[in-house]
């Protein structure tokens, strides 16, 4: 199985039998019960192995160990199960870069750009928190980004919403 840091990946699969095979289906989940059950019908390659590509996105983006099995239909109308062991799956890291950009001219009106790294592009949600300087953060305020066309995701940010005067401060959250 060759792993991705994005929540996918490859499930290559050999079957060695003198009978031909006619499909594989590889299930894999993560939860005791099997309620993130999903199975994935491989494609034949030309080298005669079968492959499947895992998503985590449907398996409701559960992380940790997913036990893999592969079933071969053969053309006697039988099948061969193979357990092809396990993989961890973790989130992967979220990254970018934020940049504000002072809207008005007079620090009174800002936008805030998140703009994802290449491995960051499935944030479903972007939040800056934005505070002042003084007494902590009392006039801490979440804004909603709306994600754009070029991949990035902005919100506006209205220094007159918060209670302090000074030196305000922005981040970003991201969430999957």
């Amino acid at each position: 199985m060759t792993s991705t840091d994005n929540g996918t990946f490859r499930v290559t699969i050999t079957v060695n039998s003198a009978i031909p095979v006619d499909g594989v289906k590889v299930p894999i989940w993560s939860k005791p019960d099997q309620s993130d059950i999903v199975w994935y019908k491989a494609k034949r390659q030309a080298d005669g192995t079968w492959v499947a590509d895992f998503n985590q996105s449907n398996h409701k983006n559960n992380t940790g160990v997913y036990i893999v099995h592969a079933y071969a239909d053969l053309s006697n109308k039988t099948s061969i199960s193979i357990n092809l062991g396990t993989v961890t799956v973790t989130n992967p890291v979220l990254s970018g870069t934020t940049t504000i950009e002072d809207v008005d001219g007079k620090g009174m009106n800002y936008k805030a750009i998140f703009t994802p790294s290449e491995g960051a592009k499935n944030v479903k949600k972007v939040e800056f928190p934005t505070w002042g300087n003084i007494n902590g953060q009392n006039d801490l305020i979440w804004y909603n980004a709306t994600k754009q066309s070029d991949g990035t995701w902005t919100a506006s940010i209205d220094v007159a919403n918060h209670k302090e005067v000074g030196q305000y401060f922005c981040s970003y959250v991201c969430n999957k």
